[in-house]
C-alpha cells in the first residue's frame, strides 16, 4: 500500500478546487475526491513491482495523469500543489467540399500537457469520432492556445486544421473540409518476380509519394492534389536504378499495379581464410551505403567452395561484409563495391581464423574465481555502448551505416580453476574484454594483450556500494537523479534505474569498483517544441561531493537539491526580417543542452518560460522544428537569467548565409564524420559533403575537426559587411 496526498488548484489564480476526482487510470473507479480546500489524501494498493498510476480530473479542466514506480509498502507520495489548467469543450463538424457532413473519420489534437507534477512527462491526445452528420466533440477539455485538429480516416483533410482557443471565450465550433483520397496501390518486383522493399515512388501528377514496405514490395500512393486522367509512376531517385526501367502509366484508383525494375548483374564473392582455404559457413551483409532504412544480414548457410552470388538492384556504392558462423572465424571489415550496369569481377574476401587465448580470473588475494562470464567484443563507434551490449554477427547483424554497433567476437565462463578459453584475433586494437562475476563490479580491458602459452590474468576485486539521500526541500523526486563520475571525470554508466531517486530522495548504487569518485545532483529540464515536450538532465552547480568506495562496504552520502526559482525572458529579434517569420528560437545552457524551443512571432517577439537560473546562448533557425536536429545560428550575445527573474531583452540579428567548403591538408575530399563547434554548441555531421550551407549562419567563429579528434581547424568568421560568404576549411588530420 502507498499513500498519496496533494492539493488541486486553479492554474490561472491558485484558487483551491473542490470535487476533483482521483482515479487509478482513466477507466478506473474514483478512489478520492478533493475537499473544499482542494486537498486529497488516500491509500491505494501497488502492483508487485511497486507501481501505480493516477488520473485527476475536474469539470472544465484538463486532466492530469502520472505513473509512479519503485514505491515501497507504507510509502507516502506528497504531490504538493497541482495546477489544473482551464479547458474548453471543443466541438466541430467534418464536411465535404459541398458542405455535406462526412462520417468515418477521427479527429485528434496532440500535445496537450497532462503531467501530474513537475518532473513528470505527460502529454494527452484529445480525440473524437465523427457521427453520421460529420459532427464531433473532443473527449477532454483543451486548454487555451493554438492547436491543430488532424483528420485520420478515409478522407484527406484540406488545410492544416489550425485553430485558436481564447482564454476567456474558448472557440467557435470547428469546420474541417475534406476531399476524397485517390490512391494507386500495387507491388514492386524485379524481373524475376522478387519483391523489392524500400523503393521510393512518386506520381507525375497528384503529388503522391511513398515507398514499398521495409520487408516487402507492396506500396500505396495517396494523392495530395486534385487529379485527372492517368499518371506515370516514377522512381524518386532514378540514378539509383538501371536506366532500362520504363515508368508505367496507370489510372488513379487502380489497386493491382505491378512495377517491374530490372536487376543489374549479380555479384559473386569468394570467401577464404588467411591460408587461402575456402570458408563455406557464413552469411553476408550487402547493401547500398546511402540506403536510408536499416538492413539486416542474410544468406546464412553453407556456400559450396566459399562462393555465393548476390543479387542487387541499386546502382552506386555498396558495403559488403562476410559474417562467418564458425566460432573461430572473425567477421570481415567492410569492403566497398561500386555497382554498375556492367558485370563485376569476383570479389575475394579473406577472413581471419582466430587463435586460442586463455584468461585467468582471480580475486585480489590471487584466489581463482569460478563462474565469471567474459565477452570479447569489437567496440565499433561507442566504447560506452560496447560496455553494456553487442550484436552477434553469427546470427544476424543490423547495419546502421553512420555508426558501428559493438559486435560479439567470443565469450566464455571460467571453470573451478578460474580459467576460460576464448578465440581472439591476432590484433586486439579496437576490441574490449568484458568480465562479470556475482557480487563484483564489471571489469573492462581495452585492447587485451593475450600472452602466447599463458593466460591473461585479470583481477576482479570485490565491489563497494554507494548509498545516500538527496535533500529535496519539498520538490518532486522525479525532478532529480544522480550523476556519478570516476577519478578521471568520466561518467559512470549505470544500469537503468540505479541513478533514480526512491521515496524520500533515497538512492543506492551497488557493485562499484573501489576507488575515488564524485557524485552530484542532476535536475530534469523540459524542452518544448511544436506540441512535444522532451526532457533532459542538467548538472546542478555546487552539489558535487567527493566519495571513496571501499571494497565490501557501503559509503553513505547526503546531497542537496536546492529549490531554484525559474525565470522568464520576453525578447525580440530586430529587425523583424521577413526571412524569420516562420523561425524558431532556442536557449542553450552552459552544459550544451537546449533548454527550450520557442516560436518567433511575425513582429520578432518571443516568450521563454521555465528557465533555470544561469547563462544561456541564443540560437535561431528558419524552422523551429530543425532546432533540435540541424545547425542553427548562434548569436554572439549571451543572456544571464537570475533566479525568478522576468527579463525583457532585445537582440539584434541579421540572417546571413555561409557556405563551408571542406578539404584535407592534401586537398582531398572529406569522407569521415566531422564535428562543428561555435561557442559551446557542437554539431556532428555524419556524412559531410564538399559544401555545407549554414543558413542562417552563426555570428560566432566556427571550427571543424574529425570526430574523436582534438585537432580543430582555424576559425572561420562571417564578414559582418556581407550577407553571403563562402570559405575554405582545411580539417587537420586526426
Amino acid at each position: 500500500m502507498a499513500r498519496f496526498t496533494g492539493r488541486c488548484l486553479a492554474a490561472e489564480n491558485g484558487t483551491p478546487l473542490a470535487d476533483c476526482t482521483v482515479q487509478l487510470g482513466e477507466s478506473s473507479p474514483v478512489v478520492a475526491r478533493t475537499g473544499p480546500d482542494g486537498t486529497f489524501d488516500f491509500r491505494t494498493e501497488l502492483d508487485k513491482s511497486g507501481r501505480t498510476s493516477l488520473r485527476i480530473g475536474a469539470a472544465g479542466r484538463v486532466p492530469r495523469e502520472g505513473d509512479f514506480g519503485g514505491l515501497r509498502d507504507g510509502a507516502t507520495e506528497e504531490l504538493g500543489d497541482i495546477p489544473m489548467q482551464r479547458g474548453f469543450l471543443v466541438t466541430g463538424r467534418v464536411v465535404d467540399q459541398d458542405g455535406n457532413g462526412v462520417t468515418g473519420n477521427n479527429v485528434l489534437v496532440f500535445g496537450i500537457d497532462s503531467r501530474l507534477r513537475a518532473g513528470q512527462h505527460g502529454q494527452s491526445t484529445a480525440g473524437a469520432a465523427c457521427a453520421e452528420d460529420g459532427s464531433f466533440s473532443f473527449d477532454i477539455p483543451i486548454p487555451p492556445g493554438d492547436w491543430k485538429a488532424q483528420l485520420f480516416g478515409k478522407d484527406r483533410q484540406r488545410g492544416d486544421g489550425t485553430f485558436h482557443i481564447d482564454a476567456t471565450t474558448g472557440c467557435a465550433p470547428l469546420l474541417l473540409v475534406t476531399e476524397r483520397k485517390v490512391t494507386i496501390s500495387g507491388i514492386v518486383v524485379d524481373d524475376r518476380g522478387q519483391e523489392l522493399p524500400d523503393v521510393v515512388l512518386r506520381t507525375e501528377n497528384g503529388d503522391a509519394i511513398t515507398s514499398s514496405g521495409p520487408s516487402h514490395g507492396k506500396f500505396r500512393l495517396v494523392s495530395t492534389q486534385q487529379v485527372s486522367g492517368p499518371t506515370r509512376i516514377l522512381l524518386e531517385n532514378p540514378g539509383d536504378w538501371t536506366d532500362s526501367f520504363v515508368p508505367p502509366t496507370v489510372a488513379w484508383g487502380q489497386d493491382d499495379v505491378r512495377i517491374v525494375i530490372p536487376r543489374v548483374p549479380d555479384m559473386t564473392i569468394e570467401v577464404v581464410d588467411q591460408q587461402g582455404a575456402p570458408v563455406e559457413q557464413f552469411g553476408v551483409l550487402f547493401l547500398p551505403t546511402e540506403r536510408a532504412s536499416i538492413s539486416i544480414s542474410r544468406e546464412y548457410g553453407t556456400h559450396l567452395d566459399g562462393r555465393l552470388s548476390l543479387t542487387t538492384h541499386r546502382l552506386g556504392r555498396h558495403v559488403l561484409r562476410v559474417l562467418p558462423t564458425q566460432q573461430d572465424m572473425l567477421a570481415s571489415e567492410p569492403q566497398f563495391v561500386t555497382v554498375t550496369q556492367n558485370e563485376l569481377p569476383v570479389q575475394r574476401v579473406t577472413l581471419e581464423r582466430m587463435r586460442h587465448a586463455s584468461v585467468l580470473v582471480v580475486d585480489a588475494d590471487g584466489s581463482a574465481i569460478a563462474g565469471a562470464q567474459m565477452s570479447l567484443v569489437r567496440i565499433g563507434t561507442s566504447l560506452e555502448h560496447a560496455r553494456i551490449g553487442q550484436q552477434d554477427p553469427r546470427g544476424n547483424l543490423m547495419w546502421y551505416g553512420d555508426r558501428r554497433s559493438p559486435e560479439l567476437v567470443a565469450d566464455g565462463t571460467t571453470g573451478p580453476n578460474g580459467e576460460s578459453e576464448l578465440f581472439a584475433p591476432s590484433s586486439t586494437r579496437g576490441f574490449l574484454l568484458r568480465l562479470r562475476a556475482t557480487d563484483r563490479p564489471p571489469t573492462f580491458v581495452e585492447a587485451p594483450d593475450f600472452p602466447v602459452g599463458a593466460p591473461l590474468r585479470v583481477v576482479l576485486a570485490k565491489g563497494g556500494a554507494l548509498a545516500g539521500r538527496v535533500e529535496l526541500h519539498g520538490q518532486s523526486r522525479d525532478l532529480f537523479s544522480i550523476d556519478l563520475r570516476d577519478a578521471d571525470g568520466k561518467r559512470v554508466a549505470l544500469p537503468p534505474g540505479q541513478n533514480s531517486l526512491q521515496v524520500d530522495g533515497i538512492f543506492e548504487i551497488p557493485l562499484l569498483a573501489p576507488g575515488n569518485y564524485t557524485v552530484q545532483t542532476q535536475r530534469q529540464v523540459a524542452t518544448r517544441t511544436d506540441g512535444e515536450t522532451r526532457h533532459s538532465w542538467t548538472i546542478m552547480a555546487n552539489t558535487l561531493v567527493p566519495v571513496t568506495i571501499v571494497a565490501g562496504t557501503t559509503t553513505h552520502v547526503v546531497l542537496d537539491a536546492p529549490a531554484l526559482l525559474a525565470g522568464t525572458l520576453r525578447g525580440r529579434l530586430s529587425p523583424a526580417d521577413a526571412g524569420l517569420r516562420a523561425a524558431g528560437l532556442a536557449l542553450l545552457g552552459t552544459d550544451n543542452a537546449i533548454r527550450g524551443v520557442f516560436p518567433i512571432a511575425t513582429d520578432g517577439t518571443f516568450f521563454a518560460d521555465d528557465l533555470l537560473p544561469g547563462r544561456y546562448q541564443v540560437l535561431v533557425a528558419k524552422d523551429a522544428n530543425t532546432l533540435m536536429s540541424r545547425m542553427p545560428a548562434t548569436l554572439a550575445r549571451e543572456i544571464e537569467v537570475p533566479p525568478g527573474a522576468a527579463l525583457s531583452e532585445e537582440f539584434a540579428f541579421t540572417p546571413r548565409k555561409l557556405t563551408l567548403r571542406f578539404r584535407s591538408p592534401a586537398g582531398e575530399p572529406i569522407d569521415a564524420p566531422i564535428v562543428l563547434r561555435y561557442g559551446s554548441l557542437l554539431r556532428v555531421v555524419s556524412k559531410p559533403t564538399n559544401d555545407l550551407i549554414l543558413d542562417p549562419a552563426p555570428e560566432l567563429p566556427i571550427q571543424v575537426c574529425y570526430m574523436n579528434s582534438a585537432n580543430w581547424s582555424a576559425p572561420v568568421t562571417l564578414p559582418p559587411d556581407r550577407s553571403e560568404h563562402a570559405a575554405d576549411v582545411v580539417i587537420p588530420a586526426r
